[in-house]
C-alpha cells in the first residue's frame, strides 16, 4: 500500500522520473519486495519508494502468476510483461507451478525515491489514505 494523497499531488506519473530503479534476476516463486518498506525476501535496505513501473521476463518453462498489490497478472513462458504508470508498493512472484527451469524469473522494479515525491509534492505522507 502506498501514501494516495501524495500520489493525487503529482503530475503526469508518465512524465516523472524513475530515479529509483531495481533489477532482480534469477528469482521463483516466494519472491517479495516491498517499495515503500525498501526491502523483501532477498534482505536488501533501499530507501523507501513508490514504484509507478515494473517488467517481469519469464524464462521458467511455464506460465506464472505475479501479484502487484493485490493484483494478480499473468507472463506467459518467454514473456516480458511490462506495466507502466501504475503505483504499487509490493511486489510478489506468488505462482511458477511446475516450472521446468527454477529461478528463472528476472524482475524490474522503477519507481520515485519517497524524499522526492515529498518534495516535489511538498505534502508529507498521510497514513490514514493509504490505497
Amino acid at each position: 500500500m502506498y501514501p494516495k494523497n501524495l500520489i493525487t499531488r503529482l503530475p503526469n506519473l508518465m512524465m516523472l522520473p524513475r530515479p529509483t530503479d531495481l533489477y532482480f534476476s534469477d528469482k521463483d516463486e516466494g519472491f517479495v519486495y516491498s517499495m515503500i518498506g525498501g526491502g523483501g525476501s532477498d534482505g536488501m535496505g533501499n530507501p523507501s519508494a513508490i514504484g509507478f513501473d515494473f517488467s517481469v521476463t519469464n524464462k521458467s518453462g511455464v506460465k506464472i502468476t505475479v501479484t502487484v498489490d493485490g493484483v494478480a497478472y499473468t507472463v506467459l513462458d518467454g514473456e516480458i510483461k511490462s506495466v507502466s504508470g501504475v503505483p504499487f508498493d509490493k511486489f510478489i512472484i506468488s505462482d511458477t507451478t511446475g516450472a521446468t527451469s527454477a529461478n528463472s524469473v528476472d524482475v524490474a522494479l522503477l519507481g520515485m525515491d519517497m524524499q522526492q515525491i515529498i518534495e516535489l509534492t511538498k505534502t508529507e505522507p498521510n497514513f490514514q489514505y493509504w490505497s
